[in-house]
């Protein structure tokens, strides 16, 4: 055994080497997040998919706003709309998850001319208190990155390029971890539209 291990040192080293890197790079990441205090706010937010099925028939647009500290959604049908369907989340920072708020299209919404316009209080968010700021009242802020890259193990083994989406919550550069949002809400490949923070998270 060990004449074979000293006749392949080299090509164990090889082997091994990029695995050791690969465990002593993923602890030192969960480590520099230990420390971080989080965040105590949740917030919302939203997405976009684009469809044929027959969830928005009519074609209508939707933008979340703030308005009073509440929500509201902005119903509009523009010319030449294209069928859209928007979805409304609430990022839960105690549990590190996502929950799916309702929000469906009424009868009234449905029955909008070309061109028409109206704001909707949101009925599944009127118990919380919206703060319309980027910033939360412990002064953190929601943060998307996107890049492509090879990775840890791309540049070692020369793998391909990925495409590599990041959520986080920073309040300075020592003060940053991660969300897993992209692991939750089943449009991993689009980038969410922040809309607010909640103010009261009961």
């Amino acid at each position: 055994m060990k004449k074979l291990i000293k006749e392949n040192f080299v090509l164990l080293m090889g082997i091994l080497l990029p695995v050791v890197l690969i465990i002593a790079f993923s602890i030192s990441n969960k480590l520099s997040t230990l420390n971080v205090e989080k965040t105590k706010y949740d917030f919302l937010f939203s997405t976009k998919g684009y469809s044929n099925s027959r969830a928005n028939p009519e074609k209508l647009q939707v933008r979340f706003i703030v308005k009073d500290n509440q929500l509201y959604a902005r119903v509009s049908k523009p010319k030449n709309s294209y069928n859209q369907n928007t979805t409304l989340y609430r990022y839960n920072s105690a549990e590190d998850d996502i929950e799916e708020l309702d929000f469906e299209f009424t009868t009234e919404m449905e029955k909008m001319e070309e061109g028409d316009k109206k704001d909707y209080l949101v009925e599944s968010t009127q118990d919380l208190k919206l703060r319309k700021s980027a910033v939360s009242e412990d002064g953190y802020r929601y943060q998307y990155s996107y890049g492509r890259g090879r990775g840890l193990m791309g540049g070692i083994f020369g793998f391909g390029y990925n495409s590599r989406q990041r959520h986080s919550i920073e309040k300075s550069r020592n003060s940053r971890y991660p969300i897993l949002i992209n692991n939750n809400f089943p449009y991993k490949h689009s980038k969410l539209d922040f809309i607010s923070w909640v103010k009261n998270n009961e």
